[in-house]
C-alpha cells in the first residue's frame, strides 16, 4: 500500500464518489475527473450494462480518455466488479491503477429513547496501486 500518489496526470473515475480531503492530500499531481471530460461516460459506468459486448464497449471508451488526455493513472474506476475487471484488462500493460484502501469502521451510538444506530465511517489509509 502507498500513502501518496506521485503521477504525472491521474483521472479520477468514479461516477459518484468523489475524493476526500485526505484522498486529495494524498494525490501529487494533476487530477482530472471523468465526470467533467465524458459526463455521459460516467453515466454509462454508474449503470453498468449486464452484456460482455457493452462492458466491452465501455472499456474501451474509458481507455480512449485516458489515453486521449494523457493520462498515466486512473483512481478509483467505477462500475460493477465485471466492469472495472473489463478497464483494468482492456489498457492494463500502460496504465497504473490505483484503489483506495479504506477499512469501514463502525460505532454505536445510544439514542435517548434507548435505540442503537450504527454508524460506518470509511477512513482512507493509502493507496493499493496495480
Amino acid at each position: 500500500m502507498q500513502k501518496e500518489l506521485h503521477y504525472h496526470k491521474m483521472l479520477w473515475a468514479h461516477p459518484i464518489h468523489k475524493p476526500t480531503k485526505e484522498q486529495l492530500d494524498s494525490i501529487k499531481g494533476e487530477l482530472v475527473y471523468l465526470t467533467d471530460i465524458n459526463p455521459e461516460l460516467a453515466k454509462k459506468l454508474e449503470q453498468s450494462p449486464d452484456t460482455t459486448g457493452e462492458l466491452q464497449a465501455i472499456a474501451k471508451e474509458v481507455s480512449k480518455v485516458l489515453f486521449d488526455n494523457h493520462c498515466d493513472c486512473i483512481i478509483q474506476p467505477g462500475g460493477s466488479i465485471p466492469q472495472v475487471a473489463l478497464i483494468v484488462y482492456d489498457y492494463y500493460e500502460n496504465m497504473v491503477y490505483a484503489f483506495s484502501h479504506s477499512p469501514r469502521v463502525t460505532t454505536e451510538v445510544v439514542k435517548e429513547d434507548g435505540s442503537i444506530e450504527k454508524v460506518s465511517t470509511f477512513k482512507h489509509q493509502g493507496w493499493i496501486v496495480i
